[in-house]
């Protein structure tokens, strides 16, 4: 007889969740899961929309505000996914992603062109500590496939070789 599977609930690096809530969310997915199989967002909607569900709580029902708040996804949507080429002055052509966003004291997160962020020395630091964190995300999220020991073998290495934890 095969063992069953031991399944713990943790949440992301960049996650909004607490401890408490992944502990509740965890498993209400799970359960959406075991009675769909695979899923869409829309069928977790679905779930959450009884205010008995344990995921009621955790989604915007005012839909003049959740349409405030998609109109914002929308946005970073664009910020994301909008490419510029900068040609520098030595006629190098750069790819760049059109804005990076960097933390403001007492603002949060704010979203500016890439090359302007590049030109700044603290920006420019912030966009290389957040690359590092991607690459590190990058490596935990995908650690079981062995396809990309290679590539896994190298972050470390750079990791190790710039001083990152």
């Amino acid at each position: 007889m095969a063992k069953k599977q031991v399944i713990k609930y943790s949440k992301a690096a960049s996650s909004k969740f607490n401890k408490k809530d992944v502990q509740i969310i965890g498993p209400e997915l799970a359960r959406i899961f075991e009675g769909h199989g695979e899923s869409k967002p829309e069928v977790i909607v679905d779930e959450a929309r009884s205010k008995k569900s344990p995921l009621h709580p955790y989604f915007m029902w005012n839909q003049k505000e959740a349409a405030r708040r998609y109109n914002i996804e929308e946005a970073k949507y664009m910020l994301r996914n909008i490419q510029i080429e900068v040609i520098a002055p030595e006629g190098k052509v750069i790819e760049l992603n059109i804005a990076s966003s960097v933390t403001r004291p007492g603002i949060g997160h704010v979203y500016q062109m890439t090359n302007v962020l590049l030109g700044n020395k603290s920006d420019r630091t912030q966009l290389l500590e957040n690359a590092w964190n991607e690459l590190r995300s990058f490596v935990k999220r995908y650690s079981d496939f062995s396809e990309f020991e290679e590539v896994f073998h190298l972050v470390r290495l750079q990791v190790k070789k710039h001083g990152r934890k």
